[in-house]
């Protein structure tokens, strides 16, 4: 069986990115059920799908992440839906909707209506 360079089997992924996914999606399931402020979650959560470089996966790389898609989908909407976008400072409300952002309240609503599609 052949290696990739990181040393780990090439049919498999790296423990290292499994591990950063199941935090991932335990920090989302957290701030839903109200046990993480959601201030908490956006320094651990910060800027994980882009972080980890799903999106610039090759084709041949996206294989190993079959198991993964359903998962990692939810995490980009997340991330482009609410987290980009998401202001926590006091802001006048209609001058943040101009500038496309949305409150933490609507963050968390938009997160919640993610993991909701695939329930």
């Amino acid at each position: 069986m052949m290696t990739e360079p990181h040393g780990y089997p090439s049919n498999n992924l790296p423990v290292k990115i499994i591990n950063d996914i199941i935090y991932a999606t335990q920090l989302v399931e957290d701030l839903v059920l109200g046990k993480i402020k959601i201030v908490d979650f956006l320094k651990s959560y910060n800027n994980f799908y882009y972080w980890l470089g799903f999106d610039e996966l090759p084709q041949s790389e996206k294989i190993k992440f079959l198991n993964y898609l359903n998962i990692l989908s939810i995490h980009k909407e997340i991330q482009d839906k609410t987290v980009n976008r998401v202001y926590t400072d006091c802001f006048d409300i209609d001058k943040l909707h101009s500038l496309d952002r949305i409150t933490t309240n609507e963050c968390i609503n938009g997160i919640k209506k993610s993991i909701k599609k695939t329930n």
